[in-house]
C-alpha cells in the first residue's frame, strides 16, 4: 500500500504529511474496539452488586448483548475527541486532522460526527479505498483525513506500549472473572452448601478452595448453574461439584446435588502431568 500526501499542506510546513497506511487504520480500529469492549465489560462488573445472576429471575440480565455493543460503539465514536488520537492511534503511530489544517486535530463535534458514521462501516470501507486521500464518509462529513503522526514515539517504543496493554488485558482475564463469579448468588450458595457439609474424611479439616470452575446454562425455563471445588486440606486433595437450580419465584438457587470425591496420589500426578503437557516416562521394558 502506497503513501499518500495530504489534500492541502498547512502554511509553513517543511514537508507534505503521509497519510496513514490502510493495515494502520484498521489495526487502530481493531485495539479501539477491544479497549472500548472491555472498558463496558469492566464497568458492569465494578457496578453489578452481589447476586447479580438473580436478574435472571426476572427474565434476562440487566444489560442484554445489543445494550453491551450499543454502549461499546458509543465508546467508539468519542475515541478521537481527545486530539484525534484515540489509544489505538496512538499505538499505532497515526493521527485523525483536519483536512485544511493538518496541524490541528478536529474539533470534538466533528471528531463525534466522524465517528458515528462509522456505523456505515461497508461503505466506509469501500471509500477508504476508492477515495484518493483514504477519506471515508466521516471524513468528509467532518472535513478530516487520517496521518502518519510525525510527533509520534519511536516503533520500538509503540510496540513495547503494546505488549505491555496485552499484558494488562491477560492479567484482568485472569483475575477479574473470578472475582465477578464470586459475587454471584450461586456460587455463595454453592460455597454455603459445601461449608455445611463435613468434608474431614475427604480432605481433612478445613480445606482451602485451590480454585474452582462456574458454569452456568439455560435449562428449561430457568437456568442451572455447577460449580466445581478443588479442595486442598492436611488429610489430602479432593473435589466437590454443587448442582444448582434457579427458583424463578423465590429467586434463589436451589441445591439439586452435592458430591464429594477424594484425588488419589495417582490421579494427581496425572493431573499434573497433564496441565503441565509432559508425557508419562516409559515403562521400562521387561528384563
Amino acid at each position: 500500500m502506497g503513501e499518500h500526501t495530504q489534500p492541502v499542506a498547512e502554511p509553513g510546513d517543511p514537508a507534505p504529511l503521509s497519510l496513514a497506511q490502510h493495515h494502520l487504520r484498521l489495526l487502530a480500529l481493531v485495539l479501539d474496539y477491544i479497549a472500548a469492549l472491555l472498558a463496558v465489560k469492566f464497568f458492569l462488573i465494578a457496578v453489578t452488586g452481589n447476586h447479580w445472576d438473580l436478574a435472571l429471575a426476572d427474565g434476562g440480565q440487566d444489560w442484554t448483548l445489543a445494550q453491551t455493543m450499543g454502549a461499546t460503539l458509543g465508546l467508539l465514536a468519542l475515541r478521537d475527541v481527545w486530539g484525534g488520537k484515540s489509544l489505538g492511534k496512538r499505538l499505532t503511530g497515526i493521527a485523525v486532522v483536519r483536512a485544511r489544517q493538518p496541524g490541528r486535530g478536529p474539533a470534538p463535534w466533528s471528531a463525534v460526527v466522524r465517528g458515528v458514521a462509522l456505523a456505515l462501516f461497508p461503505v466506509e470501507a469501500v471509500l477508504v479505498f476508492a477515495d484518493p486521500y483514504c477519506r471515508r464518509v466521516g471524513d468528509h462529513l467532518a472535513g478530516t483525513v487520517v496521518i502518519q503522526n510525525p510527533h509520534a514515539p519511536s516503533l520500538a517504543r509503540r510496540l513495547l506500549l503494546l505488549s505491555s496493554l496485552f499484558l494488562l488485558i491477560g492479567l484482568l482475564a485472569l483475575t477479574f472473572p473470578r472475582w465477578y463469579y464470586t459475587r454471584s448468588a450461586a456460587y455463595q450458595t454453592a460455597l454455603a452448601a459445601l461449608q455445611a457439609r463435613p468434608l474431614e474424611p475427604v480432605v481433612g479439616a478445613d480445606p482451602d478452595v485451590e480454585r474452582f470452575t462456574f458454569d452456568m446454562t439455560p435449562e428449561g425455563d430457568s437456568y442451572r448453574a455447577v460449580v466445581v471445588f478443588e479442595l486442598k486440606g492436611d488429610g489430602g486433595e479432593g473435589s466437590a461439584k454443587v448442582e444448582m437450580r434457579l427458583d424463578k419465584l423465590r429467586k434463589q438457587w436451589d441445591v439439586t446435588g452435592l458430591s464429594l470425591e477424594k484425588i488419589s496420589k495417582e490421579e494427581k500426578e496425572k493431573k499434573d502431568r497433564d496441565s503441565k503437557r509432559i508425557l508419562p516416562a516409559p515403562a521400562e521394558p521387561p528384563r
